[in-house]
Formats: C-alpha cells, structure tokens, sequence
C-alpha cells in the first residue's frame, strides 16, 4: 500500500445506534419516531414484559445539522430523551460505534484495507456466517459490503453512498455493532471492542497460507477447465482476477512455487508489476487498528 494512503485516510467516529432494556414502559408522546424504536418482550427469566427501546441519537433532534460528534453531546441527548419518554432506569444492550469517510470513491480505495481486516476476524472470532466470511478474498469485487457476525458483535464495512441512494455526505462507513452487552456503559463498551482488536494482526500470516490453500484448490479446477490441447498459462490472468487475495509479495511468491513455476521470485514480482497489485502489510494492518483506536478514544473524550 502507498505509504501515504493509511494517514491520509479520514475517519470520522461517533456512536451511531444504541439500545437501551427497560422494565418500565416508555412514553412516547414528544418522541421523534424516527429516531426512537420501541419493542415489549417477555423477559426469560421472571416472564415479565421488557422495552426494548432502538435510539439512534444522530437524528433525535431534528435542529442538528448533521450528526452528534462528540460524545459529551451524546450524554446529554441520552439523558433528554430519557426523560422524555419517562424512563428512570435503564441499562445498554447494543451500542454500535461507526467511523465515516467522506471522501469520493473511498469504499472502493479503501475496499482492499476493511475486507482483509474483517477477513482477519474469521481467524480470531467464532463467526457463523459463511456466506459472509471465509472468503480468503475470493468474492466479487467491491460488492455493497462485507461483514461478519456473531451473536455478540458485527463488524460490516459498506458503501454507504450506494446504500442511502447519496443522500448523505458519507461515502463509506465501517461500523462495529457491539451486542447483548449485558448492561455495560459506552466506556466500557470500546474498551472491550479494543481488547478484540488488539490480536488481529497477529493472525495475519496464518490468513494468508489459507488464502493459498484456497487459491491453488481454485486454481487447479480452473486450470483443468480448459481443454488439454487449448491449455496454456493462466497464472498471470488467474492473480489478476483474484487480486484481492494477494496481500505481500511472500505470498505472491509462494503462490508461485504452489503452482510449479521454478524461477517463482522473479516471475511473482513481474506479475505484480503487471497486474499493479497493492498490497496490505501486517505492519499496516497493526497501524490501521491504531488508528481506530486512536480516533475512538478522542471521540469518547470530546
């Protein structure tokens, strides 16, 4: 990745959705339903009905231009609406954190960096959902997102201009949905999300010898498509068409070497140069989970 591309990336956070339980039943009569879901559930345990009560605290207020950036601003608007709807005790169960870009055709130029970071995850995380995960890079390119999810949290990253039809001055979003959260507070919710996040990086090489694996199993069936007599290489046009999964030139190489080519160095680095593949470090990936970090923690002071 060009050196100048992870910096100049710009993110901006804020808590995007909430979830607040309930025993008590809300009043909704000066609420923006917009902005406020409500749901009556059986509580498990004692058989009573809880609220379940969706806030998306960016629109609560119709008099914001835009969106609720600083999260001193977030806990007044939680402590308003809560009063409005005559809510006296509650506790958090869902808290989702978003960071928005801005920049024109930023989901496509930052598409590579988010896939292979959510792809990361279904090494670190139990995510069920493998239509979504254990692409090993193999998916179409720039669909509408990629994400992955479990029963306690979801990491989506997405064409928000192409989702909200360009409405909004987003381009791309990538949002971190942090789920039955047992009563935790916002604080206590990013510390947890940074605590995941902390390992990710280190799975990176185990990710990459999968997504050989994977390559060469794909690569071998597309070879023996061709008729025997029409056969002829394919490997260039084969890492072109799956540029997504090649993350270092180690890799690249090994690739290679997998499929038989005896100066396998130099033909990988040719095919690079050809294909103008860019590639995603472990070291880049340390330094974007930082920068996640970083920008969380100044939203969650402000």
């Amino acid at each position: 990745m060009d050196r100048h591309k992870l910096p100049n990336y710009e993110l901006t956070p804020n808590i995007h959705t909430v979830e607040i339980r309930s025993n008590q039943r809300p009043f909704l009569g000066e609420v923006d339903e917009k902005a406020v879901k409500v749901y009556r559930r059986p509580n498990r345990k004692t058989g009573k009905d809880v609220s379940l009560i969706i806030i998306n605290p960016n629109s609560y207020y119709s008099y914001y231009d835009d969106e609720v950036l600083k999260y001193s601003l977030f806990e007044r608007i939680m402590m308003k609406l809560t009063k409005d709807l005559k809510i006296r005790k509650y506790e958090y169960s869902r808290i989702d954190i978003k960071l928005d870009c801005y920049e024109d055709d930023s989901y496509i130029k930052y598409y590579k960096l988010n896939t292979l970071f959510i792809d990361l995850l279904t090494m670190a995380y139990n995510f069920k959902n493998n239509e979504a995960t254990e692409s090993r890079g193999r998916r179409t390119r720039f669909p509408r997102g990629c994400y992955v999810k479990n029963q306690q949290w979801c990491v989506d990253y997405y064409d928000k201009g192409k989702e909200s039809d360009y409405k909004f001055l987003c381009k791309s979003r990538l949002e971190f949905r942090m789920m039955k959260i047992a009563g935790k507070s916002p604080v206590d919710v990013v510390r947890l999300l940074f605590s995941r996040l902390n390992k990710l990086d280190t799975y990176y090489e185990k990710y990459l010898v999968k997504c050989n694996k994977d390559l060469y199993t794909h690569y071998k069936w597309a070879l023996n498509k061709l008729p025997l007599q029409g056969r002829k290489d394919i490997l260039t046009s084969y890492v072109r068409e799956n540029e997504d999964a090649f993350y270092s030139i180690n890799q690249l190489e090994h690739f290679c070497k997998m499929c038989g080519v005896s100066n396998y160095k130099a033909r990988a680095k040719s095919i690079a140069r050809t294909c103008g593949i860019e590639f995603v470090s472990r070291k880049e990936i340390r330094e974007y989970i930082a920068k996640i970090k970083k920008l969380i923690t100044q939203y969650m002071k402000s």
